[in-house]
């Protein structure tokens, strides 16, 4: 009578002489120590798209069998859940700046810096007049643009501290941290002097001089020493015109030269304070316009 049982019994002696002992048991036989039912078992299945070999194949990693492609998968996925990580589980190198974005910056600082120094010098050459008055506006203007050169700056610094982070490189984001600090104190610093120089100039030339009537006055000179952008110091006069007018307010203005003769050679608004304030022992009446907000003296004049 032939076995209707598919499966070989566990007490079958030919089975266990077919099967050497050093074959390992199939996971996906029967157990030997299930009891004998004599009821057929229904043959055991598994997803043929869970695994790409079979349980004993050797795997890429060269590890064969079931849990060899087990710890394969699980390292690949946890290899690619991480941020900033290569699909083979390498960490990727953090993105190193071009040294041509620093000389940029560099070149462009230097020039604004030149820039500036040029227009402060031609403004300083002016002492009276609506020319003072324009030429604070025109430094001003320069001082707004370094401003916006230190928020573009600002942004730069702050774009790449995000991506430092982005790629788990906190250390590099904290030490751009000073950088960003410093940045933004200078454009505070640069805004604050544009904008108190540059509004009562632009208020004033908008407005225009106003006449005071001038009843004594005194001068007196100074010598100072002053700092060169050269270098060194250098040694400058300050000619101190000291005005009573006639509602009884007093006002001072000084007036700086290079020499002590110079202002005895000064025509214009200058030459008038100086023959009535100095030839005249101040005894002298005159007219002054002054732009009120800065001080500024557009015009001079005797009355008698």
């Amino acid at each position: 009578m032939s076995n209707q049982n598919p499966y070989p019994s566990p007490f079958d002696p030919s089975a266990s002489a077919r099967r050497s002992p050093s074959q390992a048991p199939d996971p996906w036989s029967p157990r030997e120590d299930a009891p004998p039912t004599g009821v057929p078992q229904p043959p055991l299945t598994r997803n043929p798209g869970a695994w790409e070999a079979g349980p004993t194949a050797p795997s890429a990693g060269g590890q064969g069998g079931f849990n060899g492609q087990a710890r394969l998968t699980q390292a690949s996925t946890m290899g690619s859940s991480y941020p900033g990580a290569s699909p083979t589980g390498a960490p990727r190198e953090p993105k190193k700046e071009s040294k041509g974005h620093f000389w940029l910056w560099v070149i462009l600082s230097t020039l604004g810096i030149l820039i500036a120094m040029f227009v402060y010098m031609i403004g300083e050459s002016f002492t009276v007049g609506p020319e003072v008055l324009q030429w604070t506006l025109i430094k001003s203007g320069v001082l707004l643009i370094a401003v916006l050169g230190c928020i573009a700056l600002a942004a730069v610094v702050v774009r790449r501290m995000r991506a430092s982070r982005a790629q788990g490189n906190e250390t590099d984001a904290v030490s751009r941290r000073p950088g960003l600090v410093v940045v933004g104190f200078v454009g505070l610093l640069l805004g604050y002097f544009a904008l108190s120089n540059g509004v009562p100039a632009a208020l004033d030339l908008a407005d225009g001089p106003q006449p005071f009537t001038v009843t004594s006055c005194t001068y007196d000179q100074y010598s100072i020493e002053k700092s060169s952008y050269r270098g060194g110091s250098t040694t400058v006069y300050e000619n101190e015109f000291t005005m009573t007018f006639d509602d009884g307010t007093v006002h001072t203005t000084t007036i700086e030269m290079d020499s002590a003769e110079e202002i005895e050679h000064e025509g214009g608004a200058v030459g008038v304070l100086y023959r009535a304030c100095h030839l005249r022992s101040g005894a002298a009446s005159m007219t002054v316009d002054y732009y009120t907000r800065t001080w500024v003296i557009a015009d001079a004049r005797l009355n008698n």
